[in-house]
């Protein structure tokens, strides 16, 4: 397999009731090729065990031996990226369906040597979006 468009990056700890949607919002960007590398900075909570579970080959666990905190696994998951470019995703955050393709072809007109975005917030409690 050549190198993919985009390297989504997940650094996690302790987000087992989340992890799955974050990758599998991941999985289903369309128009563009992609690989997901999840950090998992010594979980306790079976985290790892969710995200080895998941069997699409563009998923890859990187378990590190010492809790290096956010961006230690962050650095680790980009020293392990192939895409050419690199996106990022916490465990517990979803992308909207689309966003990647919206962004690379952003990226792609104008040239850029990098490109963000809002987010959206929304409360699982209120059940309410909150633009950021």
């Amino acid at each position: 397999m050549s190198n993919p468009d985009i390297s989504i990056i997940i650094p996690c700890y302790n987000v087992a009731p989340y992890i799955e949607r974050a990758i599998k919002s991941a999985l289903v960007q369309q128009g563009v090729t992609l690989e997901v590398i999840v950090v998992d900075d010594c979980s306790s909570d079976g985290t790892p065990d969710i995200v080895a579970a998941i069997t699409d080959k563009r998923v890859k666990l990187i378990q590190l031996k010492e809790n290096s905190g956010p961006s230690g696994a962050r650095n680790a998951a980009m020293k392990a990226a192939s895409g050419q470019w690199i996106a990022t995703l916490d465990g517990d955050d979803s992308y909207e369906q689309g966003r990647l393709q919206r962004m690379t072809e952003i990226a792609r007109s104008k040239n850029a040597d990098m490109i963000v975005d809002n987010i959206l917030v929304v409360s699982e409690e209120l059940g309410k979006n909150f633009p950021m």
